[in-house]
Order: structure tokens, then C-alpha cells, then sequence
């Protein structure tokens, strides 16, 4: 049980910080994009938003996969039995995430929809390759 517990802590930690450690690469990608962002102004968030190019976007989506798989990965590594079952409840706990970030932020609709879909199967995947592994 308590392995089960560190393997959902852990595996959240480091989906935590690889997906917001990546999101802080995005200005060196694409330097349009604003390092700063007061989120606290509405304005200031929007115009980011509106004006961050396709590939951006897909920065972002691509940290949110990367870090659901590897939350999933560290969840599955961790964890002695249900493996792939404690990598989706990372996968759910990024979801629920997800979707608090997209109510607050506003997103394009095909991003929310995309992200929304990958996140539990990024999760399941690394839980699926740790078992694979560990076999």
C-alpha cells in the first residue's frame, strides 16, 4: 500500500516538473513568446495566447505527453503491483490538472481536445514500458 501511494506521489512530482521545466524552454524556442507573463491580467495572458505560433502549441502538447509518459514511467517503476493502474492515475491526475489550467487559460479548442484525449494513454504507456522492463 504505501508503495502504491510513494509510486502516485512520485510519479506526479515528476510529471510536475517535467512538463513545467519544459514549458520554461518554449521562450528559447520561440522567442515571441513572453518569458513573464503576469497571470494575474486576464489581457496579458490572452494576447499571449493568441499570439504564440502553431508550433508552440505543439511545444506544449508535446511537454504534457512527455510528461504524463515519464509521471507514468516513474508511477509504474515504483509501484510492486498495478503497474499500468497506478500510471493512469497519473494520467488522471494530469487530466484534472489539464483541465483546471484550461478553464483558468484560455486555449485553442483543438489543443484542449488533443491534450485532454493523450493524457491518460501517455500515462498508460509508461506504466506499459516499465512493465515490460521489469518482466
Amino acid at each position: 500500500m504505501i508503495k502504491r501511494v510513494l509510486s502516485i506521489v512520485a510519479g506526479s512530482i515528476a510529471a510536475l516538473f517535467i512538463i513545467g521545466g519544459l514549458e520554461q524552454v518554449l521562450p528559447l524556442i520561440y522567442p515571441g513568446v513572453p518569458s513573464h507573463v503576469n497571470w494575474n491580467d486576464k489581457k496579458a495572458v490572452a494576447e499571449m495566447m493568441t499570439g504564440m505560433p502553431l508550433g508552440g502549441f505543439i511545444w506544449l502538447l508535446l511537454t504534457y505527453i512527455l510528461g504524463c509518459f515519464c509521471g507514468g514511467f516513474v508511477a509504474g517503476l515504483i509501484a510492486e503491483k498495478k503497474r499500468r493502474e497506478m500510471s493512469m492515475i497519473i494520467g488522471v491526475i494530469v487530466l484534472v490538472g489539464g483541465i483546471v489550467n484550461f478553464a483558468m487559460i484560455s486555449h485553442p479548442a483543438w489543443f484542449v481536445a488533443v491534450a485532454l484525449i493523450l493524457y491518460i494513454p501517455a500515462a498508460y504507456s509508461g506504466g506499459v514500458v516499465v512493465n515490460r522492463i521489469k518482466r
